[in-house]
């Protein structure tokens, strides 16, 4: 349920259940859902992160049929799927699964598709209100990255779901995220991790160009969406707040970085001809910086 105040939703997890397939999450929910639905909300809709593990969502997203059953319970109990929990691919409960968990890592084509499986459901299934998120594994198990290869595939998957929730937003109307949990033992452990993984691979021109390919839209558009999709899992004070798109930066006689003239130009559009843009926190995207906007922001007008 909507706690507001901008406190977020109040969720109940079916991760706490068994429920490794399709039939095993049903009975979940009919069992377990409703009781728990009326003691802590009987008058208010109730949320629900429900677990989708890749049997369960190759079963959802293959079968319209299930999909609408699954929508008429929830609406006939006031219930609303508020956010999935596609961490764990397969076997969950009864069995010690240790550091398989992550497998199949972000690296496989198998964590791609199924973490698109999943998206596919939720936009359907989500209701209008609702802007989904998709709870994910931190990319892999740490002692398993064996090189900027692996770092790369990582990249390149996530990328890929990203163009993909671009596109059902763009035919569905459905805002989705993509949030990566850091954990203990895994690439994605700590927030000084987590910070350089997205400062250095995702939130960058490299990847604004890659995804612009991938969904076929404007630079700008793909700029906006790399924070409107990837945005749950990095700390609001670690976001960027200006971005400036180069074809490649300047380096020394030693191959440093040349940072002067950045340092001087600032966030001021006429000073360069690199398109600059700014984080627009409540419109979840980043807007590019021309002049009526630079002499908003230097003047106070608008607040960074």
């Amino acid at each position: 349920m909507d706690l507001g105040k901008g406190l977020g939703h109040l969720t109940y997890s079916t991760l706490v259940h068994p429920a490794d397939d399709w039939p095993q999450l049903w009975d979940s929910l009919q069992r377990y859902l409703p009781p728990v639905k009326q003691r802590i909300s009987p008058n208010a809709p109730f949320g629900v992160c429900i677990r989708l593990s890749h049997l369960t969502a190759a079963e959802l997203s293959s079968s319209q049929a299930e999909r609408d059953k699954l929508k008429a319970f929830l609406q006939a109990h006031d219930l609303y799927v508020y956010t999935a929990n596609a961490f764990v691919y397969g076997v969950f409960k009864n069995t010690q699964i240790k550091e398989q968990v992550y497998e199949p890592d972000w690296r496989t084509n198998e964590r791609r598709e199924y973490t698109r499986q999943v998206a596919d459901i939720l936009a359907d299934i989500c209701p209008a209100f609702a802007t989904p998120s998709i709870q994910t594994a931190p990319l892999g198990f740490k002692p398993r990255v064996t090189g900027p290869d692996v770092v790369e595939a990582f990249t390149e998957n996530v990328l890929q779901v990203c163009a993909h929730l671009v596109h059902l937003e763009q035919t569905t109307g459905k805002l989705l995220t993509l949030g990566l949990e850091p954990e203990p033992r895994c690439y994605l452990e700590t927030t000084d991790e987590t910070i350089t993984y997205f400062q250095q691979h995702l939130y960058t021109a490299q990847s604004a160009r890659r995804l612009q390919q991938l969904a076929k839209i404007p630079m700008d558009t793909a700029i906006a969406a790399l924070r409107r999709h990837l945005d749950t899992s990095l700390p609001a004070y670690a976001r960027p707040v200006f971005l400036r798109v180069r074809a490649e930066l300047e380096t020394t006689a030693t191959f440093k970085h040349r940072k002067d003239e950045l340092v001087r130009a600032g966030y001021d559009p006429a000073a360069t001809d690199n398109a600059i843009y700014w984080d627009d926190v409540p419109r979840q995207a980043y807007a590019r910086v021309d002049k009526a906007l630079f002499e908003r922001i230097n003047s106070g007008q608008t607040r960074i």
